[in-house]
């Protein structure tokens, strides 16, 4: 198992023992993919992104997304609104009201972590979380969640994993004949 996927899966218990909120893995909300998606009972989202390298620390300042538009006039894809995950978290105009960083303990220190971005540490060896720096809101707008559309969303990657296990299963068949 990956290391990041280990953290992930400790992480995912880790918050869901706190309460009955909405928790889901790699999950794709507006244009960016959340390594944990955590809805509170409150109405406020939190975004938990497990980073398991300093090069992976730095690759996350570089995720960027764009509009596109197609102009059926001239016949053209048009481009705008070029930014980064992080300049929409800085100007207040990210979809999660606050954002953290999980990393293994002393990957990175908490003075390299944005103003608006907190920090929690991974010990491997006692499985716990420790948060060493809190995340700020980056905004307190509750965000429109559209419970339809997530769980549309749940139900086609629940339909494709019965699909990898069935072919899974089947692939373990024929070896054994």
């Amino acid at each position: 198992m990956r290391k990041s996927d280990k953290i992930l899966r400790a992480l995912i218990y880790d918050v869901r023992k706190i309460g009955h909120e909405v928790v889901i893995p790699n999950f794709y909300f507006g244009n960016w993919e959340m390594d944990l998606f955590r809805l509170l009972n409150t109405g406020y989202l939190t975004e938990y992104e497990v980073k398991t390298s300093r090069g992976d620390f730095r690759n996350d300042f570089k995720k960027s997304t764009e509009d596109v538009k197609y102009n059926f006039a001239e016949k053209k894809i048009e481009r705008s609104n070029f930014r980064t995950k992080h300049e929409m978290m800085e100007t207040g105009n990210y979809i999660a009201n606050k954002f953290f960083f999980v990393v293994p303990e002393n990957l990175i220190k908490p003075d390299e972590v944005p103003d608006y971005a907190g920090l929690i540490y991974y010990d491997e060896k006692y499985n716990i979380f420790k948060i060493v720096k809190p995340a700020k809101f980056i905004h307190k707008n509750k965000p429109e969640i559209d419970f339809e559309q997530i769980c549309k969303s749940l139900c086609y990657r629940e339909y494709n994993q019965r699909l990898k296990n069935l072919n899974l299963t089947n692939q373990i068949k024929n070896l054994r004949k």
